[in-house]
């Protein structure tokens, strides 16, 4: 939470005192590892907070948001049950990085959650194709993460 308080404190003095190109990307991102143990210690709300923090800093510098913040938004949708603004999110991520096979596996599973098993199955098989192509690790990685492999295994040639 401090770190929190001192990216907020940051930013709008650089706004109000017009140096905000001191600012750069990574200081905007530097609250995602916080966004990421938030969610997953169920904190949401606070995770919440912490990506529009994420998204004021990156508008303040003029950077577009792309994959990684959309990413993980929809994540956190998924987890609030809020199953179609995941999909949206994970939607205008891939519209910036069409190949990133982890968000075709959350938008299956928040696809599947709305009981879309057709687009869910069609999400998880680009998921494989796409992190066969693009990951020269993809095997190891549904040996290491089994929710992962629980989606996906069933589609792998």
């Amino acid at each position: 939470m401090k770190i929190f308080r001192l990216l907020l404190s940051v930013v709008i003095i650089f706004q109000i005192s017009g140096c905000s190109d001191r600012i750069d990307e990574a200081d905007c991102w530097s609250l995602l590892d916080n966004v990421k143990s938030n969610r997953e210690a169920g904190n949401i709300d606070l995770a919440f907070k912490e990506i529009a923090e994420i998204s004021n800093c990156l508008s303040s510098i003029n950077v577009q948001k792309g994959m990684r913040y959309y990413y993980h938004l929809g994540w956190l949708h998924y987890e609030n049950d809020e199953f179609q603004k995941a999909i949206e999110a994970y939607n205008m991520g891939l519209q910036d990085q069409p190949d990133y096979a982890f968000a075709f596996w959350k938008r299956g599973q928040a696809h599947e959650a709305l009981g879309n098993i057709e687009k869910s199955v069609e999400d998880y098989k680009s998921a494989v194709r796409i992190g066969q192509e693009t990951l020269p690790n993809f095997e190891q990685i549904l040996i290491d993460y089994p929710d992962v492999k629980a989606n996906l295994e069933k589609y792998v040639e």
